[in-house]
């Protein structure tokens, strides 16, 4: 509370609530609403939830589940015949399983995310994976929510966004309903709008730089306004220049013929102290501070940036992205209504012994990537197991004494929630990093 409460407006905006037994014992905010836009962040102000949206369709199917409207153990096809993954269960989904291939790439563009029909349609026909390793994972940030859309249009016969909207969001009361919001317009509706945070981030810029670099080198195109190709799965699909060079640095000009200077392939190491972005010959593009990266050297190329990483975050400031349906990507809230929100699910409106289940489970999956390090998924949620503190102090025969749920994004926003202490934490930030959380 005091760290927050003493950043000064030239910070970018964060906001930190916790509850603690019902009661909030934190709710604050600091800095601004983003680099270019200086009003001072409040406890209501919107925040870009990024990929950690996701956790209101999970939310989703855990609510179905627990009203044994869907079983962990059925296959998804039982309840959505056109789903072409006869192998592929409600529990390998929430688990992100690698039993289901990632079909939609982060790397789509806004333009094509915008028709949740469409996503429907390409993860339905996507076959079965062929030889999945076992209980490994992979967060699949566009692919998951559009299965949960296909899967509960099934089972209820509306809308993933109505059912979200009617069945949780408008049923926790007034906080809740007008600082949450699965589009950002909407925003405007049940709070005049003008509260809502931009994202900003370095590294995003980097990458960006790095695929406008690739795409000016492969098609020697004389502008960045023109279509470029990009591929989601095996499908070829539209991916906008605006949408990839937002808010980067402009290509040098070669003086003499007119034309965009070629650029040099970068590669970017990460340790943990430092991400230091290099060129072939060898000159340094800079070294952003970034803390906590999980290994202690890697090499990243293009290529490499991990699957479940989106290569331009920051599409969340487009103005496409805000008033479109996007529900991986597009929610917005404040620390306090999200918060709010998932205390009541864990502690009231999910059951005990669903709770209970997903605390227990010995079914966890694993994901590893270079920036996150190891993630454990289990029904929906990373879970963790926390030391108890009374235990040795020389760190000595160390147990577990109880488990957290975890949800992280990109950007570093934070959801941590231990039923054991019936205790929910939330941070949202906009000012983006590598971090883990």
């Amino acid at each position: 509370r005091d760290a927050v409460s003493e950043m000064n407006g030239d910070t970018v905006g964060v906001q930190v609530n916790c509850i603690l037994r019902e009661s909030p014992i934190i709710d604050v905010a600091a800095g601004v609403l983003g680099i270019t836009k200086v009003q001072e962040t409040r406890q209501n102000s919107l925040f870009p939830l990024l990929d950690m949206s996701n956790i209101l369709p999970t939310f989703a199917v855990l609510m179905l589940v627990d009203r044994k409207v869907l079983s962990l153990n059925e296959k998804i096809s039982t309840y959505w015949p056109e789903y072409c993954n006869k192998d592929a269960t409600v529990e390998d989904l929430l688990t992100h399983s690698d039993v289901i291939e990632d079909t939609i790439a982060p790397s789509t563009s806004v333009s094509f995310l915008t028709d949740i029909k469409v996503l429907e349609n390409k993860v339905k026909d996507a076959p079965p994976v062929q030889n999945p390793e076992n209980r490994t994972a992979t967060f699949k940030l566009f692919t998951f929510s559009a299965i949960v859309s296909g899967l509960v249009k099934a089972v209820t016969k509306v809308s993933l966004d109505d059912f979200i909207s009617q069945e949780i969001i408008e049923r926790e009361g007034e906080t809740v309903s007008k600082e949450l919001v699965q589009v950002a317009s909407r925003s405007k509706k049940v709070n005049g709008g003008g509260n809502v945070a931009l994202a900003s981030n370095a590294f995003a810029g980097m990458v960006r730089e790095m695929i406008v670099a690739n795409v000016m080198d492969r098609d020697k195109q004389s502008a960045l306004g023109e279509t470029n190709r990009g591929t989601s799965g095996n499908d070829k699909v539209e991916v906008l220049s605006s949408d990839i060079s937002r808010s980067s640095k402009p290509l040098p000009m070669d003086s003499e013929n007119g034309e965009y200077v070629k650029q040099v392939p970068v590669e970017i190491n990460v340790t943990r102290d430092r991400v230091n972005v290099t060129t072939s010959n060898g000159k340094s593009m800079g070294s952003p501070q970034i803390e906590q990266a999980p290994k202690e050297t890697d090499t990243m190329s293009l290529s490499s940036v991990p699957a479940s990483v989106s290569v331009d975050p920051l599409m969340v400031n487009s103005k496409l992205l805000q008033e479109n349906y996007i529900p991986s990507y597009g929610c917005f809230a404040s620390a306090r209504s999200i918060n709010q929100l998932c205390y009541n699910l864990i502690e009231k409106k999910l059951s005990h012994s669903l709770v209970t289940n997903m605390l227990n489970s010995e079914n966890i999956y694993v994901e590893t990537n270079p920036l996150y390090g190891e993630r454990r998924w289990s029904l929906g949620l990373q879970i963790y197991d926390l030391p108890s503190p009374q235990n040795s102090k020389d760190g000595t025969n160390l147990k577990a004494s109880f488990r957290v749920f975890v949800y992280t994004s990109f950007g570093g926003n934070l959801l941590v929630m231990c039923p054991a202490k019936r205790l929910c934490l939330t941070v949202v930030v906009n000012s983006l990093t590598l971090d883990r959380a």
